[in-house]
């Protein structure tokens, strides 16, 4: 909890397709990656208040293999993340088209995720705290460096 689960082809089945809960599921290549994957770090931080209700997991398509057949348009080999939403009983999946930023994600989320709409104020408290804690960050490092230019 707190970050993507990484699955690879022995996990994916059970973990996508036979468990409860929901999964955000991104499909990726080995490369080009990171700042999408900082992305998905953040969701699932702010997700953690729902527990295993929602989840969010990151499968490499090119180093692990999978049933194609399971995740309709989804291919082995792709530029892009390829990112699928699996929720209910029997699992559905919708896939994602927006961009890998926490905003359209987040949006998506609210308006597709039962779990993620009925758990919101909890998931925007997280949010709102990991704003604040940023910004002291940014407002910390932007005195550390005023101090240090006026040292030189």
């Amino acid at each position: 909890p707190g970050a993507p689960h990484v699955l690879v082809g022995d996990t994916l089945a059970a973990e996508a397709l036979r468990s409860s809960g929901e999964l955000l599921l991104v499909f990726h290549a080995p490369y080009g990656f990171d700042a999408a994957n900082s992305t998905l770090h953040r969701l699932a931080k702010l997700l953690l208040p729902l527990g295993e209700a929602v989840r969010v997991a990151t499968f490499d398509s090119m180093a692990n293999a999978f049933e194609p057949t399971a995740f309709p348009g989804v291919d082995k080999y792709h530029a892009e993340p390829i990112v699928v939403h699996v929720s209910g009983t029997p699992r559905t999946q919708r896939r994602y088209k927006g961009k890998l930023l926490l905003k359209p994600l987040l949006g998506y989320l609210r308006k597709h995720s039962a779990a993620v709409r009925g758990g919101w104020p909890a998931v925007k408290a997280a949010l709102d705290a990991d704003n604040s804690e940023r910004l002291a960050a940014k407002a910390a490092a932007a005195a550390a460096a005023a101090r240090e230019a006026e040292e030189l």
